[in-house]
């Protein structure tokens, strides 16, 4: 079909299915994923969990990011503490493996409106288990992977150490 392949490892390290992404602009789907099932649910897989979990631990931190392309070029730039959701879900079990290893969590999502209701959603079922997250806007670029070509690692680091609570973006939109 014309797609870059990639494993979707569980919390294990076990390939638990396959998500395929388009490579040219007249495909439709830009992500198309394994059929949901028992071992595939993909909103309770964090891609790169396996990878990143001794590095949540060791900086107290995660980065939460919307797609695998973009873990991949975090991760490629020494943010190890990157896991990306499967498009914009976070299951419960996600949400239990992130809050049982740090109460740091950065939302690093797209800048879109898609990107930008996703936080909304996350931010709240973080919330609710007692962590505030910190959110990292990306604008003019569209996302992490993005923002890291056009400016560089230090200063995405730079974006992370000054990042505001989500929360307090939501209530001054409010206001």
């Amino acid at each position: 079909r014309d797609r870059i392949i990639f494993p979707i490892w569980d919390q294990f390290g076990q390939v638990a299915g396959f998500t395929s992404r388009a490579i040219r602009d007249d495909q439709k789907a830009k992500y198309m994923n394994s059929v949901e099932s028992f071992v595939f649910n993909k909103s309770n897989i964090l891609y790169g969990f396996h990878l990143a979990k001794n590095a949540i631990r060791e900086k107290d931190s995660v980065i939460l990011v919307e797609g695998n392309m973009d873990q991949i070029a975090l991760y490629h730039n020494g943010f190890t503490n990157t896991v990306a959701v499967m498009g914009v879900a976070l299951g419960t079990n996600s949400l239990e493996r992130i809050a049982s290893l740090t109460k740091n969590v950065y939302l690093a999502l797209d800048s879109d409106k898609p990107g930008f209701i996703a936080m909304e959603r996350i931010n709240k079922q973080l919330a609710e288990r007692g962590v505030v997250p910190k959110y990292l806007e990306f604008s003019p670029q569209k996302d992490p992977d993005d923002y890291l070509k056009v400016h560089g690692a230090l200063a995405l680091q730079e974006k992370i150490d000054e990042a505001i609570p989500a929360l307090d973006l939501l209530l001054s939109q409010l206001l």
